[in-house]
């Protein structure tokens, strides 16, 4: 450009500018593209996470949210997309800004996999998906929140349960794997061993229990019967008796 008539030179725009042919001021200098400032002035590079596509005074363009560029000085819309199920801010300028969403986990940057049933995770970022506790379970792929659902009274589930069926009914209760569990009567037990759906055992002849029993020995001989608790109970001799229970 050049302002003045005369025999001078013609002033050359700032670095990373440009004018058109017969320019008279220096704000014909406008900005290239990938650079911003104001006219006849300093161009800065647009950073990373940014572009500019038109020359002139415009401000660079940052990348939306869920979007990254490495790229300095950015012609175009260099932006690339943040692996499935993570997000970044506004002008992120590298991949490790995506991190995964809620129900999601893996790496900063990269696969983020969904929290499998029986898991959840409620905040974004590289944690670990968080297990139901022991007695619950969700079915829920993806959950952002804590749905894991208690299981039926008297039943119990491990950790990061993913059924309803992994509910099994405790020792002296018995039901179907998931449903409602009806306790052990009187006279019958179950242990811990043969929790879940079997069925509760019955004491052995001339014994009974109390109900819930979890234990074989909590079958004690009848009235008139002898022997070890959970064992053989024998009837009294001839010129003997037993008022009681027990062993």
């Amino acid at each position: 450009y050049k302002t003045l008539s005369g025999n001078m030179a013609c002033d050359v725009c700032p670095a990373n500018s440009n004018s058109l042919a017969g320019s008279i001021l220096s704000t014909a200098c406008t900005c290239n593209t990938g650079f911003s400032g104001s006219n006849g002035g300093t161009c800065t590079e647009c950073v990373m996470g940014k572009y500019k596509i038109a020359t002139g005074d415009a401000t660079c363009t940052s990348c939306v949210a869920g979007q990254y560029s490495t790229v300095v000085g950015a012609t175009s819309n260099d932006c690339q997309a943040c692996p499935t199920n993570s997000n970044s801010p506004a002008a992120s300028n590298d991949q490790t800004d995506c991190i995964c969403d809620a129900g999601s986990t893996g790496r900063d940057g990269n696969t983020c996999t969904e929290c499998m049933a029986g898991k959840y995770k409620i905040v974004t970022g590289d944690a670990m998906c968080t297990s139901c506790v022991s007695g619950q379970y969700s079915t829920a792929v993806g959950a952002t929140a804590n749905v894991c659902q208690a299981c039926p009274t008297n039943s119990n589930a491990p950790e990061a349960s993913n059924e309803q069926t992994d509910c099994e009914c405790n020792a002296g209760w018995m039901g179907p794997d998931g449903e409602m569990c009806t306790e052990c009567g009187v006279g019958k037990y179950k242990t811990g061993t043969t929790r879940g759906s079997a069925a509760c055992e019955s004491c052995p002849s001339e014994s009974d229990s109390p109900v819930q029993s979890t234990v074989v020995t909590a079958c004690t001989c009848n009235a008139g019967f002898s022997g070890p608790s959970g064992g053989l109970c024998v009837v009294c001799e001839i010129g003997r008796y037993k008022t009681l229970s027990g062993n």
